[in-house]
């Protein structure tokens, strides 16, 4: 998710645009619901498949997020101090 919120700022200067100009604007899945859209699955399969759908993506959270944060700073340390953006966010390509 960073690293498109990165590239997406970048706008046409990313050699990432045209992929990220083609996604959707909003996400349909019920695992972006808010809690009162998730209420309306009260007592349904699905309600039950979206909790341990969403627990099992916050457990996988805790643990690529920290690893990848870790690599992104390495690979931004290799960077002069003076590095542009554009310079840094090819940087993050390698992750």
């Amino acid at each position: 998710v960073y690293f498109l919120a990165v590239e997406r700022e970048l706008g046409a200067s990313s050699r990432w645009a045209p992929y990220i100009n083609a996604l959707p604007a909003e996400v349909l899945s019920p695992l972006c619901w808010s809690r009162a859209e998730l209420r309306q699955l009260a007592g349904t399969r699905l309600e039950g498949a979206v909790k341990g759908q969403r627990e099992a993506l916050r457990q996988q959270t805790e643990v690529w997020v920290p690893f990848l944060l870790a690599r992104l700073r390495e690979q931004l340390d290799l960077l002069p101090p003076g590095a542009a953006a554009t310079e840094r966010s090819a940087a993050a390509d390698t992750l």
